[in-house]
């Protein structure tokens, strides 16, 4: 029996995120490995974007785009502040960050070069 793939998720996470150490090594060198494993699944797409990429100012917040099907008018951008968080369904609201999510992604290493470098942090972590 296949196992249902479920929704395509696609992520850019900073290296920062990855390299900052909450609890001992042993834990984030499982996390490290759990990302790795579940960036290996059919419908992930992970992606780190290093330190010495390009940065936009515009991204120092999260947001997520939501993707409902092929009709990219019923996409919605769910956006995070420190101090709140907003849902833009405005067409100009959503095009721009899907041009910076483009950007950021084009600037981020590849999933394959992801997951080597998370590899390489978890090796680290067993020192």
């Amino acid at each position: 029996m296949r196992e249902l793939d479920g929704p395509h998720v696609s992520v850019a996470l900073s290296e920062s995120a990855l390299r900052r150490t909450i609890g001992d090594h042993g834990t984030m060198r499982e996390q490290l490995l759990h990302l790795i494993d579940v960036s290996n699944r059919p419908n992930v797409e992970l992606q780190v974007y290093p330190f010495d990429a390009q940065t936009y100012a515009t991204a120092s917040y999260s947001f997520i785009i939501l993707r409902f099907g092929d009709d990219a008018a019923t996409d919605v951008v769910y956006v995070e502040t420190f101090t709140d968080a907003d849902y833009l369904d405005r067409p100009d609201a959503v095009r721009a960050y899907t041009r910076l999510w483009d950007r950021l992604r084009a600037a981020a290493l590849g999933p394959v070069e992801s997951r080597t470098l998370i590899q390489r942090m978890a090796d680290d972590m067993k020192r």
